[in-house]
C-alpha cells in the first residue's frame, strides 16, 4: 500500500509538473506576433493566410465585433504546415469581425462585402504610393478594399504591410497579397474580375489579345452595374463595341465607366459610357475614393477635391430625409450634405426641415469636425426653429463650440477626431491606441493654456488607466498641479484611488484615499466606503497567503512523513466521497446557476470542491497519524481518539484553506457569500 501512495505522488507531482511546462511552452509559442492578409472577401465568407517560420495547424477565433460572447474557430485540414490559408465561413454581408491566430497575441478586424443594394466605397491608388500616409487614409475614408495600379516587388517597401491584415488589396494582376507571392508564380492574367456588392469591375490588361473573351464577362454578370479597369493607353475601338452592344442588349446591368491607366488625367463620354483616365506617372501619387450606390457612382480625386459621377444619379430626384441620413449612415458626409440641402431647397416648409438642419449641422460637427459651418447651421436651427424639439440641444453644443473656439478651433479639432473616431477604432491594438494618446500629449503641449487643455489631460489620463497605471497617475497629478481650478481637478486624488484600486493596488489606493478624505471632507461618505473596499481585499490578501501557507504545510506533511497504511476500502470511500460531494454541488449549482458570472466558473468550483474533499481527506488520514506527540500517550484508547480529533482537525483546516484558494483564484467576488 505505500508503495501504491508512492507512486500516485509522484504521478501527481508529474502531471502538474508536465503543465507547468506545458503552459510554459504554450506562452512562449502563442506571443509570436503574426501579420495576416485578408487575400479574399465575400457576403458570408472571408479567406486569411499567412506564412510562419513554423510548423503547426493553423486555427483562427472570430466574432462579430459587437458580439465577442461565443467565438467561432475555423482551423486547417491539414496537420501542420508553413503556409497557412483559412476560409472563415458563417458571416453576415456589411458586417465587422474581429479575429486572431491562436498562436498570436495580436488582434485585427475585417468587413464583409456588402449585399448588391448595399453603398459602399473603395479606394483607388496610382502612381507613387510612398507618397500617401495608408493608414490616416484609411481612417478617414473608410474604403472595404484598396485598388493599386502598380506593382510592388520589394516587400521592405511594401506601405501596405500594416493594412493587409484589414482589408483587401488588389493590383491589376489579381489579389496583391505577399502570400500569393511566396507560394505562387506571379502570372499576369490578361482578364480577370472583382465582384463586390452590386459592382462588378472588369479588369483588362493590355496583353489581352482575343477581345470577344470580354464577352463571357459581360453576360455572366448579375451586377446592377459594371465597369472597366485597364491599362490600355486607349481603349481599342473594338472593345468599345462590344461594350455599347452589351448595353443595348441588358439595360438591367450596363457597362457605365471606364477607368484607363494613362499618362495624363481627364473624362469623357461616349455612347453614354463614362472614360476617365487616371495618371500612373509613377514619379507622382493620385488616390480616389469610389463611392458606389444602386442610381449613381462618383469618384473623389482627394488630391485636388474633384469629384467625378461616373455613374449620374437620375436628374430632378428630390431625396427624402431618409435617404440623406443613408448616406451619412454609409460615410459619405459630404454627399449627405448635399442631399440634406437639395431636401432643404426642394421642400419649403416641410416639417423635416429642423430635423435637416441638425442633421447638416451634426454632421460638420461630429463627423467633419468643421466646427465653423457646424455652428453656422446650429445658429440656423435656433433662429429659424426657436421653439423646436432640437433648439435645446443645439444651443447647448453652441455654448460649448464657443468655449472651446480658441486658436481657430485646431485643438478641438484634432482632440475630438482622435477622441470620437481614431480611438474607438483601434480598442483592439494598445499600441495604435499609446501612439494616439501621445497625439493629445502633443496637442495639449501646444497648447498648454487653451480652455481645453484640462479637459484633454483629464481624459488622457482616464484612458491610461487601460494601458498604464504609471502614466495615468501622472497624468492626474500633472492635472492637479498645472490646472488646479479645473472641476475635476479637486476629486483627483479620488481617480487616482480608483486607477490604484482597478490594478489590484489595494495598499497604495487606501493611503490614496485616505489623502483624499483629509482633503474632501464633503465626499466623506462615498471615500470612506471606498476606504472599505480597499480594507476588505487587503483583508482578502492576507487570508490568501495564510490559506496558502496551510496549504502547503499540510501537503508537505502528507508527501514527506511516512505514508499511513491507508487501505484500498478507505481510498474507495473517500473517491465515492469525493464524487457524491460533486453530483450534489453539480445539482445544487444548476438550480442556483444564474448566481455565477459563468457557467466555466460554476464547473471551475464544483471540480476544485470536489477535489479537495478526495485530498483533504487522504492528506489528514495521512498526517495525522504520524504526529509523534499521539505515539507515546499510553492508553491505546487515548491515542485512537486523538488521532480521529487530529485527524477531523487537519482534514477539516487543509479542506477550508484549498477552498479559499480556489474562490480566491476563480473569482474573488463570490467570497462575499462568507462576508469576505
Amino acid at each position: 500500500m505505500k508503495r501504491i501512495l508512492v507512486y500516485i505522488t509522484a504521478l501527481i507531482l508529474l502531471i502538474i509538473g508536465l503543465s507547468i511546462y506545458g503552459v510554459s511552452l504554450y506562452k512562449k509559442t502563442s506571443n509570436i506576433d503574426i501579420y495576416p492578409e485578408i487575400v479574399n472577401i465575400k457576403p458570408f465568407e472571408a479567406t486569411v493566410a499567412w506564412q510562419s517560420n513554423n510548423l503547426y495547424k493553423g486555427r483562427i477565433y472570430y466574432h462579430p465585433v459587437k458580439d465577442d460572447t461565443n467565438p467561432l474557430l475555423s482551423e486547417e485540414s491539414i496537420a501542420g504546415s508553413y503556409q497557412h490559408e483559412i476560409i472563415l465561413t458563417g458571416l453576415n454581408p456589411s458586417t465587422r469581425y474581429t479575429y486572431w491566430i491562436d498562436k498570436s497575441n495580436m488582434y485585427f478586424q475585417f468587413q464583409t462585402q456588402p449585399s448588391a443594394t448595399t453603398p459602399f466605397s473603395f479606394i483607388l491608388l496610382s502612381g507613387n504610393v510612398l507618397g500617401f500616409d495608408i493608414k490616416e487614409l484609411i481612417v478617414s475614408e473608410l474604403p472595404e478594399f484598396i485598388f493599386y495600379t502598380n506593382s510592388i516587388s520589394d516587400k521592405n517597401l511594401d506601405s501596405f504591410n500594416e493594412i493587409r491584415s484589414f482589408l483587401p488589396i488588389f493590383n491589376m494582376n489579381g489579389a496583391d497579397a505577399n502570400f500569393f507571392k511566396a507560394v505562387e508564380d506571379n502570372i499576369i492574367k490578361p482578364l480577370w474580375l472583382i465582384q463586390w456588392g452590386g459592382l462588378d469591375i472588369i479588369i483588362l490588361n493590355k496583353t489581352l489579345t482575343d477581345f470577344n473573351e470580354i464577352k463571357a464577362f459581360l453576360n455572366q454578370s448579375s451586377a446592377h452595374t459594371i465597369g472597366i479597369m485597364t491599362n490600355f493607353e486607349s481603349m481599342p475601338p473594338d472593345i468599345h463595341a462590344i461594350l455599347v452592344e452589351h448595353n443595348l442588349k441588358k439595360a438591367s446591368n450596363v457597362v457605365v465607366f471606364v477607368l484607363i491607366l494613362s499618362s495624363y488625367s481627364e473624362t469623357s463620354d461616349k455612347d453614354g459610357i463614362k472614360y476617365a483616365f487616371i495618371s500612373s506617372d509613377i514619379k507622382s501619387a493620385e488616390a480616389i475614393r469610389v463611392d458606389v450606390d444602386t442610381e449613381w457612382i462618383k469618384a473623389t480625386f482627394i488630391n485636388e477635391g474633384k469629384e467625378v459621377f461616373l455613374k449620374s444619379p437620375p436628374l430632378k430626384q428630390k431625396r427624402t430625409c431618409e435617404e440623406c441620413r443613408r448616406l451619412a449612415d454609409k460615410g459619405a458626409y459630404e454627399e449627405s450634405i448635399r442631399a440634406y440641402k437639395d431636401f432643404i431647397e426642394n421642400h419649403k416648409g416641410h416639417f423635416q426641415i429642423e430635423d435637416a438642419y441638425y442633421a447638416i449641422a451634426s454632421i460638420y460637427d461630429e463627423k467633419l469636425f468643421q466646427f465653423k459651418q457646424a455652428l453656422s447651421w446650429y445658429k440656423r436651427l435656433i433662429e429659424e426653429y426657436p421653439e423646436g424639439t432640437l433648439s435645446s440641444l443645439a444651443k447647448q453644443r453652441v455654448d460649448y463650440l464657443m468655449e472651446y473656439n480658441e486658436y481657430n478651433f485646431e485643438p478641438l479639432s484634432r482632440f475630438e477626431r482622435i477622441k470620437k473616431v481614431e480611438f474607438g477604432r483601434q480598442i483592439q491594438n494598445i499600441k495604435a491606441q499609446e501612439n494616439l494618446l501621445k497625439q493629445v500629449e502633443t496637442i495639449i503641449e501646444t497648447y498648454p493654456n487653451c480652455k481645453l487643455a484640462p479637459v484633454m489631460l483629464y481624459w488622457l489620463a482616464n484612458q491610461y488607466r487601460q494601458i498604464s497605471l504609471e502614466k495615468a497617475v501622472n497624468s492626474y497629478l500633472k492635472l492637479r498641479q498645472n490646472y488646479p481650478d479645473y472641476q475635476n481637478s479637486k476629486e483627483v486624488m479620488i481617480d487616482i484611488g480608483d486607477a490604484y484600486y482597478q490594478a489590484g493596488k489595494y495598499q497604495k489606493s487606501l493611503l490614496t484615499y485616505q489623502k483624499a478624505l483629509i482633503e474632501l471632507s464633503e465626499l466623506n461618505q462615498t471615500i470612506t466606503n471606498q476606504i472599505k473596499r480597499c480594507n476588505r481585499n487587503i483583508l482578502r490578501d492576507r487570508l490568501f497567503y495564510v490559506a496558502l501557507s496551510i496549504f502547503i504545510f499540510f501537503t508537505l506533511m502528507g508527501l514527506f512523513l511516512k505514508p499511513f497504511q491507508i487501505d484500498r476500502k478507505r481510498l474507495k470511500l473517500i473517491t465515492i466521497l469525493a464524487l457524491v460531494v460533486m453530483v450534489v454541488l453539480y445539482i445544487y449549482g444548476f438550480l442556483i446557476r444564474e448566481q455565477f458570472s459563468s457557467n466555466k466558473e460554476m464547473y471551475l468550483l464544483i471540480f476544485g470542491i470536489s477535489i479537495m474533499v478526495w485530498f483533504s481527506s487522504w492528506i489528514s488520514l495521512c498526517c495525522s497519524n504520524n504526529l509523534s506527540i499521539w505515539n507515546k500517550m499510553s492508553s491505546k484508547s487515548s491515542r485512537l481518539f486523538s488521532r480521529i480529533i487530529c485527524s477531523i482537525l487537519v482534514g477539516f483546516c487543509y479542506f477550508i484553506s484549498g477552498l479559499y484558494i480556489i474562490i480566491y483564484s476563480v473569482n474573488i467576488h463570490y467570497l462575499l457569500s462568507f462576508q469576505l
